[in-house]
């Protein structure tokens, strides 16, 4: 994302401070979680687990990257909202994202059958078996 300006002091800080809180606790690097993302539909289907709340894109994120898919961050510019209000700071929008947090970090961490296989047709995959 390039132009952060775009958004609130107050949603520039929280979305730095989940990023933190997200790089920090699975030992990753991101810029952004929740932009837009392509995936092959063949590794999605392979997760165990689909979060269906803000969480979503950190989720499926965080799985890949743990198993060791590769990826590649693209900037993009935000849009400004034409009308309506985002639900995404709202109460209810906080708790179901603390919930998938945690399902994740256990996942993550005290589930280790959860990692998604390496699909054989993958550029990871071939990185990978090179030894690179």
């Amino acid at each position: 994302m390039c132009n952060r300006e775009v958004r609130s002091f107050s949603r520039n800080f929280l979305s730095i401070l989940y990023r933190l809180i997200i790089d920090a606790t699975f030992l990753i690097n991101l810029n952004y979680t929740n932009g837009t993302v392509l995936y092959r539909t063949s590794i999605l289907r392979q997760l165990p687990y689909r979060c269906k709340n803000f969480f979503f894109q950190t989720d499926i994120l965080v799985r890949l990257l743990s198993s060791g898919y590769l990826f590649a961050e693209v900037p993009y510019r935000l849009t400004t909202r034409l009308d309506g209000v985002s639900k995404a700071l709202t109460l209810k929008s906080f708790i179901c994202v603390i919930k998938a947090y945690i399902t994740l970090l256990s996942d993550i961490y005290f589930l280790p059958k959860s990692r998604v296989e390496i699909l054989k047709t993958t550029s990871t995959y071939n990185r990978l078996a090179a030894g690179n």
